[in-house]
């Protein structure tokens, strides 16, 4: 299982356990360790479908996926072995629920129209993306231990408009491959100085929605700064991305949102 897959896995985990302490809740670890290892084993399956995709595409990300080829298939079975047994152990009392959030979180990466996957319809990628890690990061916890609270919607909106952000870099990276198959994405059809525009546009947005959503101070201040260090690393001119700029900083961000917040919480008590 390569590094990248790892990442991708703590953060899911690390957004699921920041719903519960944003919400004062105690932690579901068994929750949290479960779509980490969702996540592993999704995003492993969107991986050997995009071999299959753009076989004959060449770019350096193609280079790399068929390099680790073999860890991609080998982190797919190990994630679901691993949490089937947490499934059995944990969750067999909800397993609908655990069920129709993995059917929800597959969706967008299953090939469902003609061939091709929600993501894959014309502009509807990031839009897609953002609204899967929203609804599953926020909606799982509450589904699983219940306790309803206003902010639950608030957490929702907070969420897509950050992941469309921290996404649009990703639609700019993977542009030479949609083309090749004719996938129509934002970043297909705008220049990359528009597509930075649209991102400025976006943090904007998602900046003023979290102030206005009355999060507390230290979860409002510490969202800021990690949705600033993201669009800073998008619009700051870099000459040949290093794909690690993609796996590791942008990915990291999500984890480092609950870390910067339980920071500054530390900070102002």
């Amino acid at each position: 299982m390569d590094a990248s897959h790892l990442l991708i896995g703590l953060a899911a985990f690390s957004l699921c356990a920041e719903t519960y302490v944003v919400l004062s809740k105690s932690v579901n670890i068994e929750l949290c360790f479960l779509i980490g290892l969702a996540t592993i084993q999704f995003y492993g399956i969107h991986r050997i479908i995009q071999l299959k995709m753009y076989s004959g595409v060449r770019s350096k990300r193609m280079e790399f996926l068929n390099r680790y080829r073999s860890l991609i298939y080998s982190s797919v079975v190990v994630a679901f072995i691993i949490g089937s047994i947490v499934i059995v152990y944990y969750f067999l009392s909800n397993i609908w629920i655990i069920f129709l959030l993995g059917v929800l979180s597959a969706l967008y990466l299953l090939p469902v129209f003609k061939s091709r996957r929600i993501r894959d319809l014309s502009y509807f990628k990031i839009w897609a993306i953002a609204s899967v890690w929203a609804i599953v990061s926020t909606l799982a916890p509450y589904v699983i231990d219940g306790n309803w609270t206003t902010y639950y919607p608030g957490l929702m909106m907070e969420r897509f408009l950050f992941f469309v952000l921290i996404t649009i870099p990703f639609d700019a990276r993977d542009v030479h491959e949609d083309r090749a198959i004719h996938v129509k994405t934002l970043a297909t059809a705008m220049s990359y100085r528009s597509l930075k525009i649209l991102a400025v546009a976006i943090f904007l947005i998602h900046s003023i929605t979290l102030w206005l959503l009355n999060f507390d101070f230290a979860y409002s201040i510490s969202i800021q700064l990690v949705a600033t260090a993201a669009i800073l690393g998008f619009v700051i001119p870099m000459a040949n991305r290093p794909l690690s700029f993609y796996s590791i900083f942008l990915d990291g961000l999500i984890i480092i949102r609950l870390l910067v917040y339980l920071l500054i919480l530390k900070i102002l008590i």
